[in-house]
């Protein structure tokens, strides 16, 4: 590939910006399906009451970490092929994105492998009864599981990359 390299340039600094803004609001909203699930299969709570939390959270939150660059003239610019925190901001990468990242992707596979588990459980004890309904919701619960086991492992390695690839 050369010696290509993102330039410095307004257009490559609100690349960065919108870059971070965006990372950290799917992330966000990833952690609110999430938690919506777990009080929806596990407490059996309505959360349409958490809907305007949701998007202050999802947006609030990602504005607040994608200006803490701007703390520093050059916190934004080129960063290899594309426009990010710049190479001499190592540390404020880890602690603006990589670190938290981790944080949730680990909560979010506990939170994921908690509600697997307690749905498994609760299928489990429907054995030896049998009425049309509860082998309905068997079969239901069975085919959500089986979706959402993947959610967590797939977050986690789409993570993986880029942090092995910042850390060398």
């Amino acid at each position: 590939m050369g010696d290509l390299q993102a330039t410095a340039t307004p257009f490559c600094t609100a690349q960065a910006f919108l870059l971070s803004f965006f990372d950290w609001a799917s992330l966000l909203w990833v952690c609110c399906i999430s938690f919506n699930l777990y009080w929806n299969v596990i407490k059996f709570r309505a959360t349409h009451k958490f809907e305007i939390i949701y998007h202050l959270v999802c947006w609030i939150v990602p504005l607040i970490m994608a200006c803490i660059p701007f703390a520093k003239s050059d916190g934004y610019g080129p960063a290899g092929l594309w426009c990010w925190i710049t190479n001499k901001y190592t540390l404020m990468r880890f602690m603006v994105w990589y670190v938290p990242v981790w944080i949730a992707a680990v909560s979010l596979t506990v939170v994921y492998i908690y509600i697997i588990w307690k749905l498994k459980k609760q299928v489990g004890s429907w054995e030896g009864t049998y009425t049309p309904e509860n082998e309905r919701t068997k079969a239901l619960i069975k085919e959500d599981i089986s979706g959402l086991k993947y959610y967590p492992l797939v977050y986690l390695i789409i993570s993986l990359f880029p942090t092995i690839n910042r850390i060398q």
